[in-house]
């Protein structure tokens, strides 16, 4: 989510400011963010593996927002796996052996298909494609009004995740890419050629951009990074 965030200030700033404030401004946001981790607690996994459950104990109430009881059995099935996981030696080959192969093949797979969905190229020329298109709004408006659903969208999404499933979330997100990049292709080929139609369809860019984005945000753009930590065992 604070990545779309990020689209958004920039088309939101970005047609008023020089390239060097943008720069300026990113890098007083990561400044803060870097300061920030100096007061990050360690997670209860790490207190675990160094032995330390109390600390684990204390770390994990303190998340949960739960008193020290109330997490114990959580923590105790914590410990439980990072014994059986520092228990097994685990090998480099054992990514390819049953289960752990499978899964590393189908999140491979996923990443393969964010990263030629064509969202990088999208989001970086967004104002671009909309001056090309010659669309009813200015660009810059347009930008911002897709950056603004892509914040939105992205918000939704883990709790579409944890009531839908994660794969009718990828499925919907595949077909609604691919239809919004067509519609956008669609209407691309009939400005190329002159077609008279195109003057009473210039609002189809926005509406293509927004289906693609949001469908991409909604499975294609998070749950990717998450799936192979989810398929793969801890041996993995």
């Amino acid at each position: 989510m604070f990545i779309t965030l990020g689209f958004l200030m920039v088309y939101s700033v970005g047609p008023f400011v020089s390239y060097h404030v943008i720069a300026y401004l990113g890098l007083a946001i990561v400044t803060v963010f870097c300061i920030s981790f100096f007061f990050m607690p360690e997670s209860p996994i790490f207190h675990l593996t160094k032995g330390n459950k109390e600390a684990a104990t204390e770390c994990l109430a303190k998340i949960r927002g739960r008193s020290h009881e109330a997490v114990k059995s959580e923590v105790d099935k914590m410990e439980r796996e990072i014994q059986m996981s520092m228990a097994k030696t685990a090998t480099f080959a054992d990514v390819f052996r049953g289960s752990n192969f499978k899964a590393l093949y189908i999140s491979l797979t996923l990443m393969l298909l964010q990263q030629v969905s064509g969202i990088n190229a999208v989001l970086f020329f967004l104002s671009n494609i909309f001056s090309e298109a010659g669309a009813s709004l200015d660009a810059s408006i347009s930008a911002i009004i897709v950056g603004a659903m892509q914040v939105l969208a992205s918000s939704l999404t883990p709790f579409a995740a944890d009531k839908l499933g994660r794969r009718p979330l990828l499925l919907i997100s595949s077909c609604g890419t691919s239809i919004g990049l067509g519609l956008l292709a669609v209407y691309f080929i009939l400005a190329e050629n002159e077609n008279p139609v195109v003057e009473s369809i210039g609002f189809l860019p926005i509406v293509a951009l927004v289906l693609f984005i949001v469908t991409y945000c909604w499975g294609l753009g998070p749950l990717p990074w998450g799936r192979h930590v989810r398929a793969l065992s801890n041996r993995s």
